[in-house]
C-alpha cells in the first residue's frame, strides 16, 4: 500500500511444516514424500510438482508403498486410518479403532478397538510390506497390505494382543513377523503412570520385563529384521531430574526379547528420543533436539548425524526405498540424507 513501502512474498522459500511421520515410495526413478501433519492433515510431496494435502485435520503416520508412491496410508486420531491407491485422488477408511469406524462408517463393529490414544502408531512391517500393525488398547494386524479393508461388514485388521485395561499403544515396530508395541497408563508422569512393551517374540505374546526401563512415555520400537530377539526401546520426555521417578537413559537394547535390557544412551544430551533406525551397521536416532549416530556394534558413544539439518524436534526416521534416511522434523518440513 501507499507509505509502507514494497512486500515480497517469501512463502515460496519457506520449509516450515510440522511433521509427526514422513515416508518415501518410487515415483518414476524418483522418489515421492507423504508425511502426516500437525492439524494440517496427510500431504503427499509428489517427485515433480508442488506438495499438497489430499486429507485435512490432524495427520499423524503415514505408510507408503516403497514400489509405488501413489499408494499409501494416512491416519487422523484415535487410528482413524484411511488408504489411497491413486495419489489422494481417493480415500478408503480402514480402520480398527471405534471412533475411525464411527467417523468413517457411521457405526462401530462390535470387536473395534474402543481406546486408542488421539496420536496412535500405526507403521509397516519392514521387511514385509502387505503386514502393517497399529496399536490402541489391542494390538492389531492385517497382512493385505493395500488389499486391506474395514467397514460394518467385514474387516481385515486382526485383534491379537490386550494390552491391558487402562492400557494404550504409543509406539510399534515389526520385522519378518516379529512386533513389539509399546504403552501407557494415565497421562502426563503420576503415581498413576505407567508403561510395557509386549511382543510376540518367540511365537506367543506377552508383556516383556521392563523394571530396569525408565518410567516414561515409550515413543518408538525398532525389530532387527535378522533376529527377532533382537529390538531397541526409545524413550521420550526427560530424566528424573525433571519427571520424580521418569529413570533416566532414552535408548535401550534387547538381544533376548525383552527378558533384559542394555542402556544404550551414553554421551546423549538428556533430551526425548523419538525414533531409531539400523542403517549400514550405524544406529541412527532421532530426538527433540536433533539427529544423532552411533556404531551399533559399540553403542554409546554419539555424535551428530550429518550436516545441514536444522536444529528442530525430529519426530521420525525411515528408510526410502533407494536407501536415503527420511526425516521428519516438526517445524522444518522433510529432510533427507544419501549416506
Amino acid at each position: 500500500a501507499d507509505g509502507y513501502g514494497g512486500w515480497s512474498d517469501l512463502n515460496a522459500s519457506l520449509h516450515n511444516l510440522q511433521f509427526y511421520d514422513a515416508s518415501a515410495g518410487a515415483s518414476g526413478k524418483d522418489l515421492g514424500f507423504w508425511g502426516g501433519l500437525q492439524d494440517n492433515g496427510t500431504a503427499f510431496v509428489p517427485a515433480k510438482g508442488q506438495s499438497f494435502a489430499p486429507a485435512g485435520g490432524d495427520g499423524f503416520s503415514v505408510i507408503v508403498d516403497p514400489t509405488d508412491a501413489n499408494r499409501a496410508v494416512g491416519e487422523y486420531t484415535n487410528l482413524t486410518a484411511y488408504s489411497t491407491t491413486d495419489g489422494g485422488h481417493s480415500f478408503t477408511t480402514i480402520s480398527p479403532s471405534c471412533t475411525g469406524q464411527d467417523i468413517g462408517y457411521g457405526g462401530e463393529r462390535p470387536d473395534c478397538d474402543p481406546s486408542a490414544r488421539f496420536q496412535a502408531p500405526l507403521a509397516a512391517d519392514t521387511t514385509t510390506p502387505s503386514h502393517w500393525v497399529s496399536s490402541g488398547r489391542y494390538v492389531w494386524d492385517t497382512t493385505k497390505g493395500f488389499g486391506t479393508r474395514c467397514d460394518l461388514t467385514a474387516c481385515d485388521w486382526k485383534s491379537v494382543f490386550d494390552l491391558g485395561a487402562g492400557h494404550a499403544g504409543t509406539a510399534i515396530g515389526s520385522a519378518n513377523g516379529v512386533t513389539y508395541a509399546g504403552w501407557v497408563k494415565g497421562g502426563n508422569p503420576s503415581p498413576n503412570f505407567d508403561r510395557g512393551i509386549a511382543t510376540n517374540a518367540g511365537g506367543t505374546w506377552h508383556q516383556v520385563n521392563v523394571s530396569t526401563l525408565p518410567n516414561r512415555y515409550l515413543a518408538g520400537m525398532t525389530v532387527d529384521p535378522s533376529d527377532g530377539n533382537h529390538a531397541y526401546a526409545i524413550f521420550n520426555g526427560y530424566s528424573r531430574r525433571w519427571i520424580p521417578g521418569g529413570g533416566t537413559g532414552v535408548v535401550f537394547e534387547t538381544t533376548d526379547a525383552g527378558a533384559t535390557w542394555r542402556d544404550l544412551t551414553g554421551n546423549l544430551p538428556d533430551a526425548p528420543g523419538d525414533a531409531l533406525v539400523v542403517r549400514n551397521g550405524i544406529l541412527v536416532l532421532a530426538t527433540d533436539i536433533g539427529v544423532f549416530a552411533a556404531d551399533a556394534s559399540k553403542p554409546g558413544v554419539w555424535s551428530r548425524y550429518g550436516t545441514g539439518l536444522p536444529n528442530a524436534s525430529t519426530n521420525n526416521l525411515t528408510l526410502a526405498p533407494t536407501g536415503e534416511l527420511v526425516a521428519a522434523t516438526h517445524g522444518r518440513g522433510i529432510w533427507t540424507i544419501t549416506r
